[in-house]
């Protein structure tokens, strides 16, 4: 009864999932042709936190995970070290993964608390805005529904393709040992664990700042050019010219000049939002049309698929996901959706592990 019910759950997602991702795409590309935003742009000012912040997150993180499977491996036996996950029985391994989810999350908590005693971030500076929770379910719901097949038909086909002889090695575990107690430690660490910690890394840390070098080192680049007085003066004509009553005569502005340094560097700064050093102040906000917006975004994606090596064909799929995700934050600004989204996929795979247990265990 459980088999045929999970059976069913699966395949009716499959069903639905394909023909709504499609109209999801068909409508994005419609929206992009039309030259319109997927999103609207959420304003905001850069992340306050710099490369060394993102450093000791990392070094706090691999201590804590390093620490805790020390620990396991000593209380296991001792030449545990030397050993294979996978390898050591099926309650050492639960012990072992129990051991690093916590780890893992305690990590989260320091580094957080890190973060934000040397920068003074906000939390609204780490995505966190409990104002729009409903608007972001139903978008991680598109966005889940938008990545997941691709990401299945990009998988499945290099799968085909390839015929990688290395994959995840919780699914190994489960083929190994099909246990419920051992499912739902992996559920914990999947759908729990992975979406806190890995978006808070990727998306929170690593892509807010990407953001703001990007930005700053462009708006920077411009202020310090010769075309930035040329900007000045033609923003002075425009004032002058707003000031004065209208004469049916062009404005200065219809040179042209401010319309193309837009296009180029984004929003641009005036007198007022440059500081005595000729920068571009952390207080303005983050220009909608940045330039090279698509930087942060391609490489926190590509770096979350890389993360996840030793996975079989899995990384690739998931630098699209990484970089979906990364879209997300950067228009929206807010963590949640992602979450919502890496949950879901997540929880979509536990599930097909689940139904394999339920088969072995009818068979």
């Amino acid at each position: 009864m459980l088999l045929s019910w999970i059976q069913a759950l699966l395949l009716s997602i499959a069903i639905l999932a394909i023909p709504a991702s499609l109209a999801f795409w068909v409508l994005a590309f419609r929206r992009m042709i039309a030259g319109q935003p997927l999103l609207p742009w959420t304003p905001r000012k850069p992340s306050p936190w710099q490369l060394v912040d993102l450093l000791i997150v990392v070094i706090v993180s691999l201590l804590a995970i390093s620490a805790a499977s020390g620990w396991m491996s000593l209380n296991i036996e001792p030449q545990a070290a030397e050993i294979e996950l996978e390898d050591l029985p099926v309650d050492q391994q639960i012990g072992m993964l129990v051991s690093i989810a916590c780890a893992s999350m305690f990590a989260l908590m320091i580094s957080f608390a890190i973060v934000r005693l040397r920068t003074g971030a906000t939390t609204r500076d780490f995505g966190i805005d409990t104002t729009s929770i409903l608007s972001d379910l139903r978008l991680s719901i598109v966005a889940f529904t938008m990545l997941t097949v691709p990401m299945l038909a990009i998988q499945g086909t290099l799968t085909f393709l390839i015929q990688p002889e290395d994959r995840h090695p919780f699914i190994d575990m489960i083929l190994e040992s099909p246990d419920f107690r051992f499912l739902g430690v992996i559920t914990f660490s999947a759908i729990i664990v992975a979406p806190l910690t890995e978006e808070f890394l990727f998306r929170v840390l690593l892509l807010g700042w990407l953001e703001r070098v990007v930005v700053f080192s462009n708006a920077n680049r411009f202020l310090n050019s010769d075309r930035y007085e040329s900007f000045l003066h033609t923003q002075h004509l425009t004032k002058e010219a707003s000031d004065r009553p209208t004469t049916g005569s062009p404005e200065p502005e219809s040179t042209g000049f401010k319309s193309q340094a837009e296009e180029e560097f984004g929003s641009l700064p005036d007198s007022t939002t440059v500081d005595g050093s000729g920068q571009y102040p952390d207080s303005a906000e983050i220009p909608e049309n940045m330039p090279f917006w698509w930087i942060p975004i391609a490489v926190s994606g590509l770096l979350f698929g890389l993360a996840h090596w030793g996975q079989g064909v899995a990384p690739v799929a998931l630098v699209f996901l990484g970089c979906g995700l990364g879209y997300i934050y950067q228009r929206t600004h807010r963590v949640l959706p992602c979450i919502l989204v890496h949950f879901l996929v997540n929880l979509f795979a536990i599930a097909q592990m689940a139904f394999y247990i339920v088969q072995q265990d009818a068979s």
